[in-house]
């Protein structure tokens, strides 16, 4: 293995735990405003806003990345890649692009304001999800997906051997939103 290939491994392999990090915390944030959204409205509110935007962005750019950059260091075999290449499926599918520039870029229009909360709910609905809840419950599996993804390319490349991110996936059952009984 080249000093090349194991210096974009490690650097792939420090984005995606970026990406990991960033979901999970965003899922959390969002999972616990909603539980107290009826004591505090505009906090969950805007904290629904801020970590939908989050979600949406961070798969925009692992989109991004997927095929240049993270899914050439796995094999054409591999369970991982194959779950990447989901994760790929559904962005596209559900034309998560578009919605990341909506709720990220909607600024870059001129005289374009800020999406209200209902257009972000309908952007929501829009793309297959019911509720918030729905989406949130929806992003748990694709961060546990990329933590495979991640761990495998560490396995492989021997990168970032120290880092131990088991805690995170039993965490992602820990912290799960209320189902929706409509």
């Amino acid at each position: 293995m080249s000093a090349s290939i194991s210096a974009r491994a490690e650097l792939v392999a420090h984005t995606l735990n970026g990406f990991i990090g960033v979901l999970f915390a965003a899922r959390v944030t969002a999972v616990m405003w909603l539980q107290h959204a009826e004591q505090h409205p505009i906090a969950a509110k805007y904290s629904l806003q801020m970590t939908g935007g989050t979600i949406f962005l961070t798969l925009r750019k692992f989109d991004d990345l997927w095929p240049s950059r993270i899914r050439p260091l796995l094999s054409k075999n591999s369970e991982n890649r194959q779950k990447g290449d989901r994760i790929i499926e559904e962005i596209k599918a559900r034309d998560l692009r578009t919605t990341a520039n909506q709720l990220v870029a909607h600024y870059g229009r001129k005289g374009s304001p800020p999406l209200l909360e209902a257009e972000i709910v309908e952007l929501i609905k829009k793309h297959g999800w019911k509720t918030e809840q729905n989406f949130l419950m929806w992003i748990g599996p694709v961060i546990s997906n990329l933590i495979d993804v991640c761990d495998e390319i560490r396995r492989l490349y021997r990168v970032m051997e120290s880092m131990d991110d088991a805690w995170m996936k039993s965490a992602l059952d820990m912290v799960v939103p209320e189902q929706d009984t409509a």
